[in-house]
Protein backbone atom coordinates (compact mmCIF):
# COMPACT_ATOMS: atom_id res chain seq x y z
CA UNK A 1 0.00 0.00 0.00
CA UNK A 2 2.90 2.34 0.72
CA UNK A 3 4.13 1.99 -2.85
CA UNK A 4 0.72 2.68 -4.35
CA UNK A 5 0.16 5.72 -2.12
CA UNK A 6 3.38 7.17 -3.45
CA UNK A 7 2.26 6.50 -7.01
CA UNK A 8 -0.99 8.40 -6.35
CA UNK A 9 1.10 11.48 -5.56
CA UNK A 10 2.85 11.29 -8.90
CA UNK A 11 0.61 13.75 -10.71
CA UNK A 12 1.46 16.38 -8.08
CA UNK A 13 5.16 15.71 -8.61
CA UNK A 14 5.00 15.82 -12.39
CA UNK A 15 5.53 19.60 -12.37
CA UNK A 16 9.20 19.03 -11.56
CA UNK A 17 9.75 17.79 -15.09
CA UNK A 18 11.23 20.67 -17.05
CA UNK A 19 9.61 19.94 -20.40
CA UNK A 20 7.15 17.15 -19.71
CA UNK A 21 3.50 18.12 -19.65
CA UNK A 22 0.98 16.19 -17.59
CA UNK A 23 -2.15 15.88 -19.68
CA UNK A 24 -4.15 13.32 -17.76
CA UNK A 25 -5.50 10.01 -19.01
CA UNK A 26 -5.37 9.63 -22.80
CA UNK A 27 -7.07 7.08 -25.01
CA UNK A 28 -4.52 4.62 -26.38
CA UNK A 29 -4.93 3.65 -30.02
CA UNK A 30 -4.12 0.19 -31.34
CA UNK A 31 -1.20 1.69 -33.28
CA UNK A 32 0.23 3.27 -30.11
CA UNK A 33 -0.31 0.03 -28.20
CA UNK A 34 1.70 -1.92 -30.78
CA UNK A 35 4.81 0.16 -30.08
CA UNK A 36 5.11 -1.02 -26.46
CA UNK A 37 5.24 -4.57 -25.13
CA UNK A 38 1.86 -5.31 -23.48
CA UNK A 39 2.03 -5.35 -19.69
CA UNK A 40 0.92 -8.96 -19.54
CA UNK A 41 4.11 -9.83 -21.45
CA UNK A 42 6.58 -7.69 -19.54
CA UNK A 43 7.81 -4.19 -18.78
CA UNK A 44 9.29 -1.38 -20.89
CA UNK A 45 11.74 0.77 -18.93
CA UNK A 46 13.18 4.18 -19.80
CA UNK A 47 14.91 7.04 -17.99
CA UNK A 48 14.51 10.80 -17.72
CA UNK A 49 16.32 13.47 -15.73
CA UNK A 50 14.53 15.10 -12.79
CA UNK A 51 16.29 17.87 -10.88
CA UNK A 52 19.69 16.63 -12.02
CA UNK A 53 19.19 12.93 -11.34
CA UNK A 54 17.93 9.99 -13.43
CA UNK A 55 14.48 8.52 -12.75
CA UNK A 56 13.43 5.11 -14.08
CA UNK A 57 10.07 5.07 -15.85
CA UNK A 58 7.74 2.29 -16.92
CA UNK A 59 6.49 3.28 -20.38
CA UNK A 60 2.96 2.13 -21.19
CA UNK A 61 2.32 4.08 -24.39
CA UNK A 62 4.43 5.42 -27.26
CA UNK A 63 2.58 7.97 -29.38
CA UNK A 64 5.55 8.94 -31.51
CA UNK A 65 6.55 12.35 -30.14
CA UNK A 66 5.33 11.62 -26.60
CA UNK A 67 5.22 8.69 -24.21
CA UNK A 68 2.96 7.84 -21.29
CA UNK A 69 4.75 6.53 -18.23
CA UNK A 70 4.75 5.77 -14.52
CA UNK A 71 7.73 6.97 -12.46
CA UNK A 72 9.03 3.82 -10.77
CA UNK A 73 11.81 5.69 -9.00
CA UNK A 74 9.23 7.76 -7.14
CA UNK A 75 6.96 4.77 -6.56
CA UNK A 76 9.75 2.66 -5.05
CA UNK A 77 11.94 5.47 -3.69
CA UNK A 78 14.85 4.01 -5.68
CA UNK A 79 16.98 6.11 -8.03
CA UNK A 80 19.40 3.68 -9.70
CA UNK A 81 21.81 4.41 -12.54
CA UNK A 82 20.95 0.99 -13.96
CA UNK A 83 17.20 0.47 -14.49
CA UNK A 84 17.47 -3.27 -13.85
CA UNK A 85 18.58 -2.48 -10.28
CA UNK A 86 14.85 -2.09 -9.58
CA UNK A 87 14.61 -5.88 -9.55
CA UNK A 88 16.94 -6.24 -6.56
CA UNK A 89 13.98 -6.16 -4.18
CA UNK A 90 10.93 -6.39 -6.43
CA UNK A 91 9.90 -9.05 -8.92
CA UNK A 92 8.80 -8.41 -12.48
CA UNK A 93 5.27 -9.54 -11.61
CA UNK A 94 5.10 -7.07 -8.70
CA UNK A 95 6.34 -4.21 -10.87
CA UNK A 96 3.86 -5.01 -13.62
CA UNK A 97 1.00 -5.03 -11.10
CA UNK A 98 2.14 -1.73 -9.61
CA UNK A 99 2.25 -0.12 -13.06
CA UNK A 100 -1.11 -1.56 -14.06
CA UNK A 101 -2.74 -0.24 -10.89
CA UNK A 102 -1.22 3.21 -11.45
CA UNK A 103 -2.50 3.35 -15.02
CA UNK A 104 -5.98 2.17 -14.00
CA UNK A 105 -6.23 4.89 -11.36
CA UNK A 106 -5.17 7.62 -13.81
CA UNK A 107 -1.76 8.26 -12.31
CA UNK A 108 0.32 7.82 -15.48
CA UNK A 109 1.57 11.01 -17.13
CA UNK A 110 2.72 12.12 -20.58
CA UNK A 111 6.12 13.56 -21.45
CA UNK A 112 8.00 14.39 -24.61
CA UNK A 113 10.07 11.53 -25.96
CA UNK A 114 12.92 14.01 -26.36
CA UNK A 115 13.07 14.17 -22.54
CA UNK A 116 14.17 10.53 -22.36
CA UNK A 117 17.89 9.88 -21.92
CA UNK A 118 20.09 6.85 -22.54
CA UNK A 119 18.28 3.84 -21.06
CA UNK A 120 21.23 2.84 -18.87
CA UNK A 121 24.76 3.84 -17.92
CA UNK A 122 27.10 1.64 -19.91
CA UNK A 123 30.61 0.36 -19.37
CA UNK A 124 33.29 0.99 -21.97
CA UNK A 125 33.74 -2.64 -23.06
CA UNK A 126 31.00 -4.80 -24.54
CA UNK A 127 30.70 -8.12 -26.36
CA UNK A 128 29.68 -8.25 -30.02
CA UNK A 129 28.74 -11.19 -32.22
CA UNK A 130 29.81 -11.83 -35.81
CA UNK A 131 27.88 -13.79 -38.47
CA UNK A 132 24.94 -14.75 -36.25
CA UNK A 133 22.45 -14.30 -39.12
CA UNK A 134 23.13 -16.86 -41.89
CA UNK A 135 22.21 -14.49 -44.74
CA UNK A 136 24.59 -11.84 -43.42
CA UNK A 137 27.36 -14.43 -43.10
CA UNK A 138 26.96 -15.20 -46.80
CA UNK A 139 27.00 -11.55 -47.91
CA UNK A 140 30.08 -10.94 -45.76
CA UNK A 141 31.92 -13.80 -47.46
CA UNK A 142 31.72 -16.24 -44.55
CA UNK A 143 29.79 -19.51 -45.04
CA UNK A 144 27.07 -20.01 -42.39
CA UNK A 145 28.69 -21.43 -39.28
CA UNK A 146 28.81 -20.95 -35.55
CA UNK A 147 28.92 -17.22 -34.77
CA UNK A 148 31.90 -15.90 -32.86
CA UNK A 149 32.34 -13.26 -30.18
CA UNK A 150 34.69 -10.30 -29.90
CA UNK A 151 35.15 -7.20 -27.74
CA UNK A 152 33.74 -3.81 -28.68
CA UNK A 153 34.85 -0.58 -26.99
CA UNK A 154 32.24 2.19 -27.11
CA UNK A 155 30.38 4.17 -24.43
CA UNK A 156 26.88 3.76 -25.90
CA UNK A 157 25.31 6.90 -27.32
CA UNK A 158 21.75 8.26 -27.16
CA UNK A 159 18.91 7.43 -29.52
CA UNK A 160 19.36 10.66 -31.49
CA UNK A 161 23.04 11.02 -32.26
CA UNK A 162 25.79 11.80 -34.74
CA UNK A 163 28.56 9.57 -36.08
CA UNK A 164 31.68 10.82 -37.84
CA UNK A 165 32.80 9.48 -41.20
CA UNK A 166 36.59 9.21 -41.32
CA UNK A 167 38.12 10.54 -44.57
CA UNK A 168 38.92 7.56 -46.79
CA UNK A 169 36.99 5.23 -44.50
CA UNK A 170 34.17 2.91 -45.44
CA UNK A 171 31.63 3.52 -42.68
CA UNK A 172 29.04 0.75 -42.53
CA UNK A 173 25.77 0.48 -40.60
CA UNK A 174 24.30 -2.37 -38.56
CA UNK A 175 21.18 -2.68 -36.41
CA UNK A 176 21.21 -5.27 -33.63
CA UNK A 177 19.33 -6.62 -30.65
CA UNK A 178 21.29 -5.75 -27.51
CA UNK A 179 21.11 -7.59 -24.19
CA UNK A 180 21.80 -6.28 -20.66
CA UNK A 181 21.80 -8.02 -17.28
CA UNK A 182 20.84 -7.05 -13.74
CA UNK A 183 23.73 -8.76 -11.90
CA UNK A 184 27.18 -10.27 -12.41
CA UNK A 185 26.94 -13.52 -14.39
CA UNK A 186 29.91 -15.85 -14.08
CA UNK A 187 28.15 -19.18 -14.68
CA UNK A 188 25.13 -20.77 -16.32
CA UNK A 189 23.48 -20.94 -12.88
CA UNK A 190 23.84 -17.17 -12.52
CA UNK A 191 22.12 -16.71 -15.88
CA UNK A 192 19.17 -18.84 -14.77
CA UNK A 193 18.55 -16.45 -11.86
CA UNK A 194 19.21 -13.20 -13.73
CA UNK A 195 16.83 -10.57 -15.06
CA UNK A 196 17.56 -9.95 -18.74
CA UNK A 197 16.68 -6.77 -20.61
CA UNK A 198 16.67 -6.09 -24.34
CA UNK A 199 17.67 -2.83 -26.04
CA UNK A 200 17.97 -1.80 -29.69
CA UNK A 201 21.50 -0.77 -30.71
CA UNK A 202 23.41 0.30 -33.80
CA UNK A 203 26.88 -1.05 -34.49
CA UNK A 204 29.00 1.17 -36.74
CA UNK A 205 32.05 -0.27 -38.51
CA UNK A 206 34.93 1.17 -40.51
CA UNK A 207 35.30 -1.61 -43.07
CA UNK A 208 38.46 -0.04 -44.53
CA UNK A 209 40.12 -0.41 -41.14
CA UNK A 210 38.79 -3.96 -40.79
CA UNK A 211 40.12 -5.20 -44.12
CA UNK A 212 43.29 -3.11 -44.01
CA UNK A 213 44.30 -4.60 -40.66
CA UNK A 214 43.41 -8.18 -41.61
CA UNK A 215 43.77 -8.92 -45.32
CA UNK A 216 44.56 -11.57 -46.47
CA UNK A 217 43.82 -13.21 -43.13
CA UNK A 218 40.69 -14.97 -41.92
CA UNK A 219 38.08 -13.05 -39.93
CA UNK A 220 37.43 -15.99 -37.59
CA UNK A 221 40.93 -15.91 -36.09
CA UNK A 222 42.66 -14.05 -33.27
CA UNK A 223 43.84 -11.48 -35.83
CA UNK A 224 40.31 -11.17 -37.15
CA UNK A 225 38.88 -10.69 -33.66
CA UNK A 226 41.43 -7.92 -33.03
CA UNK A 227 40.66 -6.27 -36.38
CA UNK A 228 36.92 -6.34 -35.69
CA UNK A 229 37.44 -4.76 -32.28
CA UNK A 230 39.49 -1.91 -33.79
CA UNK A 231 37.10 -1.29 -36.69
CA UNK A 232 34.03 -1.21 -34.43
CA UNK A 233 35.40 0.72 -31.45
CA UNK A 234 35.15 4.50 -31.06
CA UNK A 235 33.04 6.95 -29.01
CA UNK A 236 30.37 7.13 -31.75
CA UNK A 237 30.30 3.48 -32.84
CA UNK A 238 27.23 2.39 -30.81
CA UNK A 239 23.91 4.12 -30.20
CA UNK A 240 21.00 2.87 -28.10
CA UNK A 241 17.23 3.32 -28.32
CA UNK A 242 15.42 4.72 -25.28
CA UNK A 243 13.90 1.49 -23.96
CA UNK A 244 15.06 -1.52 -21.98
CA UNK A 245 12.40 -4.21 -22.42
CA UNK A 246 12.12 -6.92 -19.74
CA UNK A 247 9.80 -9.73 -20.89
CA UNK A 248 8.44 -12.56 -18.77
CA UNK A 249 9.46 -15.02 -21.49
CA UNK A 250 12.60 -13.86 -23.27
CA UNK A 251 12.53 -16.67 -25.82
CA UNK A 252 8.96 -15.84 -26.85
CA UNK A 253 9.88 -12.15 -26.93
CA UNK A 254 12.76 -12.74 -29.34
CA UNK A 255 10.41 -14.70 -31.58
CA UNK A 256 8.23 -11.58 -31.93
CA UNK A 257 10.95 -9.04 -32.65
CA UNK A 258 11.83 -7.72 -36.08
CA UNK A 259 14.67 -5.21 -36.43
CA UNK A 260 14.96 -2.72 -39.27
CA UNK A 261 17.36 -0.08 -40.58
CA UNK A 262 16.96 2.51 -43.33
CA UNK A 263 19.44 4.95 -44.86
CA UNK A 264 17.86 8.17 -46.14
CA UNK A 265 14.48 6.46 -46.07
CA UNK A 266 15.60 3.39 -48.04
CA UNK A 267 15.23 0.12 -46.14
CA UNK A 268 18.57 -1.70 -46.04
CA UNK A 269 18.05 -4.24 -43.24
CA UNK A 270 14.86 -5.97 -42.09
CA UNK A 271 14.77 -9.38 -40.45
CA UNK A 272 13.22 -11.23 -37.54
CA UNK A 273 15.48 -11.89 -34.58
CA UNK A 274 14.36 -15.52 -34.65
CA UNK A 275 16.62 -15.93 -37.71
CA UNK A 276 19.68 -15.77 -35.45
CA UNK A 277 21.80 -18.92 -35.32
CA UNK A 278 22.16 -18.52 -31.52
CA UNK A 279 19.79 -16.58 -29.28
CA UNK A 280 20.78 -14.31 -26.41
CA UNK A 281 20.93 -17.03 -23.75
CA UNK A 282 23.09 -19.28 -25.93
CA UNK A 283 25.53 -16.45 -26.65
CA UNK A 284 25.87 -15.55 -22.97
CA UNK A 285 26.43 -19.18 -22.02
CA UNK A 286 29.10 -19.58 -24.69
CA UNK A 287 30.86 -16.40 -23.60
CA UNK A 288 31.45 -18.10 -20.23
CA UNK A 289 33.23 -21.13 -21.70
CA UNK A 290 36.97 -21.71 -21.41
CA UNK A 291 37.36 -21.10 -25.15
CA UNK A 292 36.03 -17.56 -24.83
CA UNK A 293 37.90 -16.80 -21.59
CA UNK A 294 41.29 -16.78 -23.30
CA UNK A 295 43.21 -13.56 -23.84
CA UNK A 296 42.91 -11.60 -27.08
CA UNK A 297 45.16 -8.87 -28.42
CA UNK A 298 43.74 -5.37 -28.84
CA UNK A 299 46.05 -2.61 -30.08
CA UNK A 300 49.02 -4.61 -28.83
CA UNK A 301 47.65 -5.25 -25.33
CA UNK A 302 46.11 -8.49 -24.00
CA UNK A 303 42.40 -8.29 -23.18
CA UNK A 304 39.68 -10.69 -22.15
CA UNK A 305 36.23 -10.88 -23.66
CA UNK A 306 34.78 -10.38 -20.16
CA UNK A 307 37.23 -8.08 -18.32
CA UNK A 308 36.55 -9.54 -14.86
CA UNK A 309 35.58 -13.00 -16.05
CA UNK A 310 31.85 -12.30 -15.75
CA UNK A 311 29.04 -10.32 -17.31
CA UNK A 312 28.36 -7.13 -15.35
CA UNK A 313 25.54 -4.58 -15.32
CA UNK A 314 26.29 -1.90 -17.89
CA UNK A 315 27.83 -4.30 -20.39
CA UNK A 316 25.88 -4.84 -23.62
CA UNK A 317 25.79 -8.04 -25.64
CA UNK A 318 25.34 -7.18 -29.32
CA UNK A 319 23.76 -10.29 -30.82
CA UNK A 320 24.67 -9.73 -34.48
CA UNK A 321 23.18 -8.01 -37.50
CA UNK A 322 20.92 -9.16 -40.36
CA UNK A 323 21.80 -9.09 -44.04
CA UNK A 324 21.71 -5.83 -45.95
CA UNK A 325 24.95 -4.18 -44.82
CA UNK A 326 27.15 -2.38 -47.35
CA UNK A 327 30.09 -4.70 -46.77
CA UNK A 328 31.26 -7.19 -49.37
CA UNK A 329 34.46 -8.99 -48.44
CA UNK A 330 37.44 -9.02 -50.81
CA UNK A 331 38.08 -12.21 -52.71
CA UNK A 332 40.78 -14.34 -51.06
CA UNK A 333 44.11 -14.40 -52.93
CA UNK A 334 45.25 -17.56 -54.68
CA UNK A 335 48.56 -17.66 -52.79
CA UNK A 336 48.61 -15.41 -49.71
CA UNK A 337 52.11 -16.52 -48.73
CA UNK A 338 53.50 -15.18 -52.01
CA UNK A 339 52.10 -11.67 -51.50
CA UNK A 340 54.48 -8.88 -50.57
CA UNK A 341 53.46 -5.96 -48.37
CA UNK A 342 53.05 -3.88 -51.52
CA UNK A 343 50.85 -6.55 -53.09
CA UNK A 344 48.63 -6.63 -50.02
CA UNK A 345 48.31 -2.84 -49.93
CA UNK A 346 47.45 -2.71 -53.63
CA UNK A 347 44.81 -5.42 -53.20
CA UNK A 348 43.23 -3.60 -50.25
CA UNK A 349 43.13 -0.28 -52.14
CA UNK A 350 41.61 -1.92 -55.23
CA UNK A 351 38.94 -3.53 -53.05
CA UNK A 352 38.26 -0.23 -51.25
CA UNK A 353 37.86 1.63 -54.56
CA UNK A 354 35.32 -0.95 -55.72
CA UNK A 355 33.41 -0.64 -52.45
CA UNK A 356 33.28 3.17 -52.70
CA UNK A 357 32.06 2.91 -56.29
CA UNK A 358 29.11 0.79 -55.14
CA UNK A 359 27.74 3.87 -53.35
CA UNK A 360 26.19 1.94 -50.46
CA UNK A 361 28.47 3.04 -47.62
CA UNK A 362 27.54 5.95 -45.39
CA UNK A 363 28.39 9.48 -46.51
CA UNK A 364 28.36 12.83 -44.73
CA UNK A 365 24.77 14.06 -44.63
CA UNK A 366 23.20 10.59 -44.58
CA UNK A 367 20.62 9.70 -41.95
CA UNK A 368 20.14 6.29 -40.37
CA UNK A 369 16.76 5.29 -38.95
CA UNK A 370 16.76 2.04 -36.97
CA UNK A 371 13.81 0.47 -35.17
CA UNK A 372 12.69 -2.78 -33.60
CA UNK A 373 9.43 -4.35 -32.49
CA UNK A 374 8.69 -3.00 -28.97
CA UNK A 375 12.27 -1.65 -28.77
CA UNK A 376 11.91 1.96 -29.91
CA UNK A 377 14.02 3.72 -32.51
CA UNK A 378 17.40 5.32 -33.21
CA UNK A 379 18.29 8.20 -35.52
CA UNK A 380 21.92 8.85 -36.49
CA UNK A 381 23.22 11.69 -38.67
CA UNK A 382 26.56 11.14 -40.42
CA UNK A 383 28.84 14.16 -40.01
CA UNK A 384 32.44 15.02 -40.99
CA UNK A 385 35.13 14.01 -38.56
CA UNK A 386 36.24 16.94 -36.37
CA UNK A 387 38.65 19.16 -38.27
CA UNK A 388 37.69 17.85 -41.71
CA UNK A 389 36.37 20.73 -43.84
CA UNK A 390 35.89 18.75 -47.05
Amino acid sequence: MRRLSIVRDLVKLSSIFVIAVCVGPTAVSAQDDARILPLDQGLTLARTMVEGGPHVLAVVRDAGETVTAVDLSVALAIYPSQPLDLFAGTSLSELVKLVGDAVSSGQAFDLAKSDLIRPLDTRGQHVATAVNYPAHAVEAGAPPRQPFLFAKFAPGGPSVAQAANTPGGLLDYEVELGVVVDRPIASAADLDDAVIGFVLVTDMTDRYSLVGNLYPGVVKSDAGVASLAIAKSAPDRMQMANYVVVPFDRSAFQDQVEIRLAVNGETRQQERVSSMTEDADALIRRSLTAEERRNFSYRGAPIRLLPRGAWEPGMVLLTGTPSGTAFRAPAPPDDPAAMSAADIRAAVEAWADSQRAAGTYLKVGDRIDASGTYLGSIQVEIVPIAGDVN
